[in-house]
Formats: structure tokens, sequence, C-alpha cells
């Protein structure tokens, strides 16, 4: 479960001959003056739930760091009394009608309580956790959804899909109050500029969604209009990256986002838990090339990937150590040459 960040670029047409024993191969490295691309540029990790510690983060060299939210961490019971109040435009018109004590208590309350599947180590709040990521320059990339993969809230199932009136006013509410939360009404600002639609739609009720691909595109736009409501009228000069489908695998969520939501798409995001990404990556950008706004500065972005299915323990540490060193030496040497412009993060 990752992400990696380094550039390279090649100078100086300079060529180097490596030998280490008398009985070693021997190897020529040729260094031109064309640069092939750029390397990963960040390492990265998705959030457990038993515990945060920053030091960790910090001691791995770790770039970016993935949080689940939703209505299920922030929202377990609807702020409001009403279903689907209030509405867009209420909102637009005055933010205080949002009962924004409740949001208040969800972000200060210890981080891991919103799951009943893991015992809480540490008792830090959402808000101390995103804190210590700003201060510490770790991108958060949190994941916004209405149903998690328990089912919950109960309350919320009718907004996966967003249907109704109702339904869309309760979406784009959570969405805005989620948004404005971290970089409107906290002071200091957590600066929180990376929003995950979903978490494997394509995977169905498994992850909470049962909705349709096309209905799939339909909560992307609407999950980016409260977005960029928050950024246009409150954060003037910030931008924000969306991410989407973080589908399963490279499949057609992939390609069906880019090629429909490609204007608003600023990093393709899927799960590979192989040991190789290289056909991956070379198809997503092939389809982020011939999709709308091709010339955007997409990021590719994994997500997911690794194990989540046993601990992690030393062995498993050098199996990913191992897999990282690898990628890397076959990107510098092959992949980039086709992907001139790509920013690949696994």
């Amino acid at each position: 479960m990752c992400s990696w960040i380094t550039r390279v670029g090649w100078g100086l047409g300079l060529v180097l001959l490596l030998v280490s024993t008398p009985h070693a191969k021997t190897y020529t490295v040729r260094v031109t003056e064309t640069s092939d691309g750029r390397t990963e540029q960040s390492i990265g990790a998705t959030e457990g739930c038993t515990r945060f510690d920053i030091k960790e983060l910090t001691d791995a060299g770790l770039g970016n760091y993935r949080l689940w939210a939703g209505m299920s961490r922030l929202e377990p019971v609807n702020d409001n009394a009403v279903y689907g109040t209030p509405t867009i435009a209420q909102i637009k018109a005055n933010p205080a009608i949002i009962n924004w004590a409740a949001w208040d208590a969800q972000f200060a309350k210890p981080a891991y309580d919103w799951t009943p599947t893991c015992q809480s180590v540490v008792r830090s709040s959402l808000a101390d956790i995103l804190a210590a990521l700003r201060d510490h320059a770790i991108r958060a990339v949190v994941t916004l959804r209405p149903v998690d993969d328990q089912g919950h809230p109960a309350w919320a199932l009718p907004l996966a899909p967003p249907r109704t009136p109702e339904d869309k006013n309760e979406w784009w509410e959570h969405v805005f109050a989620t948004v404005y939360w971290v970089n409107v009404r906290s002071k200091p600002s957590l600066e929180v500029h990376d929003w995950q639609v979903l978490n494997e739609p394509d995977s169905g009720r498994a992850q909470g969604w049962n909705g349709t691909f096309d209905e799939y595109l339909q909560f992307t736009q609407l999950t980016n209009d409260a977005i960029q409501y928050v950024y246009t009228t409150y954060l003037p000069g910030k931008t924000f990256r969306l991410y989407a489908p973080v589908a399963q695998g490279m499949n057609t969520w992939v390609q069906g986002s880019l090629s429909e939501n490609g204007t608003m798409l600023d990093t393709v995001d899927w799960h590979n838990y192989g040991t190789s990404h290289y056909d991956n990556a070379v198809q997503a950008w092939a389809w982020s090339a011939s999709s709308p706004q091709s010339s955007l500065p997409r990021e590719l972005y994994i997500s997911e990937w690794g194990s989540y299915r046993s601990a992690y323990d030393f062995a498993h540490a050098l199996t990913y150590a191992q897999l990282l060193i690898g990628s890397r030496t076959w990107r510098l040497r092959i992949f980039f040459r086709d992907l001139s412009q790509a920013a690949c993060v696994v």
C-alpha cells in the first residue's frame, strides 16, 4: 500500500564502468543528455486502525499517507434532523446553517473509534493526525465515501449512489463540510488538498457502493463540484487534486473515468496487489494521453499495494523492499522512455 517520488534527469554523456571483485560481473551505465522522464515521486502508506505514530512515517521517509474518511467516521448519524437538508443553495448562502458542533466533535474524537474491527492503542484524534502530517510535510490523501466496507452508517445507504435531490443534498453537504472543516474552519488550516472518490467502487457492495459505473461518474462530478466550491469561494490561490476511480485494478473503470471525467481528474488511481506495475502504468498513461484534457499533468497513483491479509513482519519488509528497489531499477531503464511526462506513484 504505497506511493513513491524521486526525480532523475540524465546528462553529461558519461559512461561508467563498475567493477567490485575479480570474479564480479562488469556493468556499463550510459548517461546521455536526453532526459527519460521522472521516476517514482513518493512512497507512502494506507492508514490502519490501531495506532498512529508520526515518527514511524518520518523514519521511513514517507511522502504521503492515505486516510479513510466519509460518513462512518465523520457523520455516523445525520448531522441534521431532517433528511435532505440543508440544501446546496442554503449552504452556499450561509455555511453556518451546517451543524458544526457535530463536526467539531467527530474530528476531536479518538481517531479509530469509528471502526468496530480494531482495538485502538493510541488515542489520537483525526484532527491531530492531519496536523502531524501537515507539520512533517506528508501529503494526506483522504478517501471520501458515504458507506464503508461494513455497510455503515445505515442511514447513508441511499447515498451509495445518490439518486434523489435529497440524496444529492446530503452528499454535497458532507463533502463540503469535510473539505471546509480541514481547510477553512480549522485554525490553522490542516492543508488537506488530495481527495479520493470512494474506494474500489468496481467491487460493488463489498466496499459500500451499490451503483453502476455511470452513476459513479455522476457521483464523481457531484463530489468534485462540492470540493471545487470550497476552493473557489474560500481558498483563493489554492488547488486540490481529485483521485479516481480508486479501482481494484487497471480496468474499464479507469479507462471510462478518464474518457468521461478527464477534465476534472488530476490523479489516476488504482490498486495492484501483484509484484509488477509496469504494464498497468503503461496502460494508464496511454488512456490518459487519449482522454479529454490529455495535456493535464496527471499523476499515476497506486493507493493499495503490498498485503492487507497478513501481519507485517521482517520477512514481508524484505520482500516489499526488494520489489520497490526492483521497480526503481527497471523504471530507470525502460519505463520512462515511453512515458516522458509520467509521474508514477506506487
